[in-house]
């Protein structure tokens, strides 16, 4: 926990819009992942059925006929914008993370220059050059991780929900024993975790 109030108090140092930006990029791609993954349902009832027009029912609401050319254009673009977003967020993430290490070891090699020589004296130079180096490194490493988090457990809610909207009892069924086999796990490796 200390780590990670340390690095939301470093990114305060960096462009607060960015950070701002970050959620709705992450809601966006998980908006296409569930739309990836629900383009499939009509693909395979045409690959099901036996005629050039697919009829599908959505949530018992709405009945809606699609030509296979429509689908596989849908499917395509879907995954390619998806894809294309992906690489876009992927690169926007690292240039962030790099402005993000470069304000911090700014702030840091600063901080040593302005520092009073009696305490300059006090730290070694391999310290130092580590304190740049790697604690940087590990802290943008760290950014990584949680954003990649974020970005996961958001893509899972959103698959979750759209489980439980399209096939509810299916849904509660496979939940309700991955919840109880998941529960049986931790309750059977829960004295190694302790002793670890």
């Amino acid at each position: 926990m200390h780590l990670i109030n340390n690095i939301i108090k470093l990114l305060k140092l960096c462009d607060k819009k960015k950070l701002i930006i970050l959620p709705i990029f992450i809601f966006f791609i998980s908006f296409l992942e569930i739309c990836s993954i629900g383009i499939i349902i009509p693909l395979f009832s045409f690959l099901i059925q036996d005629s050039n027009v697919v009829s599908i029912n959505i949530f018992d609401k709405f009945d809606l006929s699609f030509s296979i050319n429509l689908i596989l254009i849908t499917v395509i673009f879907i995954f390619l914008s998806k894809n294309l977003f992906i690489i876009f967020l992927n690169n926007w993430n690292l240039k962030f993370t790099n402005e993000f290490s470069l304000i911090v070891s700014k702030v840091l090699f600063s901080n040593y220059l302005n520092m009073d020589y009696l305490k300059f004296k006090e730290f070694k130079s391999s310290e130092m050059i580590r304190n740049i180096n790697q604690e940087i490194n590990m802290c943008t490493k760290s950014i990584l991780t949680i954003f990649n988090i974020l970005l996961e457990t958001c893509i899972l809610l959103f698959i979750v929900i759209f489980l439980f909207i399209y096939q509810t009892s299916i849904s509660i069924i496979f939940f309700s024993i991955f919840l109880i086999l998941s529960f049986l796990y931790f309750f059977a490796v829960r004295k190694s975790l302790e002793e670890y």
